[in-house]
């Protein structure tokens, strides 16, 4: 099993955590959680002359266990649970529902074969070199790893195949023979392996630069540093990618290819992140033929584009539940608003970072061009007879006579 792949379940793939919405300051306005409920007693019917008793709420809140004669309630239960662990389950249970919703909507039925078939294809990419056999006792391991329960594995993989149902119907059609033409070219071109360092700001990018040039090893700054949930743990290494590679930001592309085996390069930001990139090396293009292998890109091509549709689906989602959301519960609202607080701080620590950055390339311009030396003149090479002839015969002449390589 690679390291890498395992974090496919809480990236890309599965989870949509608070974090991905878009930095706004607004209020959280649909339906969340419920306070602990209650329940009014029965009501009497009027009788002449007589007023309606006074309701008295009664609180629900049922027992569920005892201990020498001490009663231990749900909300005893209930409440550090939400404290813990409330924010990220809401926000899993919302876009269930948003996705039941639009299914709904668009007459879309997802059937039990369909969440099979998506929860195979999620165990085979997370667990790339595991046999199928072993599924079962590594994904404990793994839902251990990153505190998931298997309910919540469950209903990540029903939201997924609900996603996958609603994104089919966009990409229907729209896979032409130069999409596959482009990506052959991609898939069979020439190709770099890098390494790279995420960071969030300035300072992470000025700790991992020193780091670096105190000469300790890229893979290992990487590994304590980055914040790419792919790559860190296998050291920064990226999967060999060409110039057009879907998904690869094209000035990291650019940057990559500019690199000299060995190399590192200046930051690029790219991503929402600032990158530190190592070229390890250059992979030469393949030879293939396209017509041998347009079938299988096909296949590759549209599962990509419907990754990307799911992508786009999703992210609908995140900003609708930013905009409708209503969390009525105080723990589960206070900690909505620190994580759009965190949001919002990232996003402007990113802008700095990149006015930063900005400003140091066109600074490092000018002193490169001010301390660069004057270009040469060019050579005056002597006259030719036949030139010399030809400016004698003119009478009056406004420019030299143009200057001919000698014979």
């Amino acid at each position: 099993m690679r390291t890498a792949l395992r974090d496919v379940l809480l990236t890309a793939v599965l989870l949509v955590s608070i974090s991905t919405l878009p930095a706004c300051n607004s209020t959280p306005a649909n339906s969340g959680p419920k306070p602990t409920p209650t329940m009014p007693t029965p009501a009497t019917t009027e009788k002449p002359g007589k007023s309606n008793p006074t309701l008295t709420p009664v609180v629900v809140d049922p027992v569920i266990a005892r201990l020498d004669g001490v009663s231990i309630t749900r909300s005893q239960l209930v409440e550090p649970l939400i404290e813990s662990h409330g924010l990220d389950l809401l926000m899993q249970v919302t876009q269930l529902q948003m996705a039941r919703d639009e299914a709904t909507r668009r007459g879309i039925t997802l059937t039990d074969t369909d969440v099979t078939v998506e929860r195979d294809r999620t165990l085979k990419q997370i667990f790339v070199d595991v046999d199928p056999k072993e599924y079962e006792s590594v994904m404990d391991q793994l839902l251990s790893q990153q505190r998931l329960t298997r309910r919540e594995f469950a209903m990540v993989i029903e939201t997924n195949a609900f996603l996958r149902a609603l994104a089919r119907p966009t990409i229907q059609g729209a896979i032409t023979d130069a999409n596959l033409l482009e990506a052959f070219n991609t898939m069979y071109g020439q190709r770099v392996r890098v390494r790279h360092i995420a960071v969030n700001n300035m300072q992470e990018l000025q700790a991992a630069q020193k780091r670096l040039a105190a000469g300790e090893d890229f893979s290992a700054v990487a590994r304590s540093m980055s914040r790419s949930p792919i790559s860190k743990d296998v050291g920064g290494e990226m999967p060999p990618f060409a110039r057009t590679t879907a998904g690869i930001d094209a000035a990291f592309a650019e940057t990559a290819f500019a690199l000299q085996p060995g190399q590192i390069s200046n930051p690029v930001n790219a991503g929402g992140l600032f990158h530190l990139i190592k070229l390890e090396e250059k992979l030469a293009p393949r030879t293939q033929k396209f017509e041998d292998v347009k079938n299988s890109i096909r296949v590759e091509v549209e599962d990509r584009a419907l990754i990307e549709a799911v992508r786009v689906q999703r992210r609908e989602f995140a900003e609708r539940a930013l905009r409708n959301l209503r969390i009525d519960d105080p723990i589960l609202g206070r900690q909505f608003d620190q994580k759009l607080s965190q949001a919002n701080s990232r996003s402007k620590d990113r802008a700095a970072v990149a006015q930063q950055l900005k400003a140091k390339q066109e600074q490092d311009a000018r002193q490169a061009a001010e301390n660069s030396p004057l270009p040469e003149p060019a050579p005056i090479l002597p006259p030719t007879p036949e030139s010399t002839t030809r400016q004698a015969s003119t009478s009056v002449t406004t420019q030299p006579a143009t200057t001919e390589p000698a014979r």
